[in-house]
């Protein structure tokens, strides 16, 4: 078993303590116990099938198109110009540094799925 060690302040720890003290259990044990509890939950997982619809353009087989119908596929087109400005605005987030207080801001928790 993996042990964890984090700070919390003053008052929290006095909170969870009395939380785990009127449960008769220790604040370890209590701690476990929510963290299994977590653990129980279902993947959040973001559903966007307009993003999935335009990725499968450039990953489906393109057979039996002529070169110039290649050349001018609308479609496929529309999908590298997507993928490629989806990467831009993604660097911009990631990039950019702003006053959020005590919040941090991490793309791959509530984004990238």
């Amino acid at each position: 078993m993996t042990k964890v060690t984090f700070d919390v302040d003053e008052e929290t720890l006095a909170r969870v303590t009395s939380v785990a003290d009127a449960r008769q259990t220790s604040v370890e044990t209590l701690l476990r116990q929510q963290t299994e509890a977590l653990a129980r939950l279902a993947p959040i997982t973001l559903t966007n099938s307009s993003h999935r619809r335009v990725l499968s353009v450039l990953g489906g087989a393109q057979g039996g198109l002529s070169p110039r119908e290649e050349l001018h596929d609308r479609e496929k087109a529309r999908a590298e110009a997507y993928v490629a400005n989806r990467k831009i605005l993604l660097d911009l987030i990631d990039k950019t540094d702003g006053d959020m207080g005590h919040h941090g801001w991490d793309r791959a928790r509530s984004y990238d799925r």
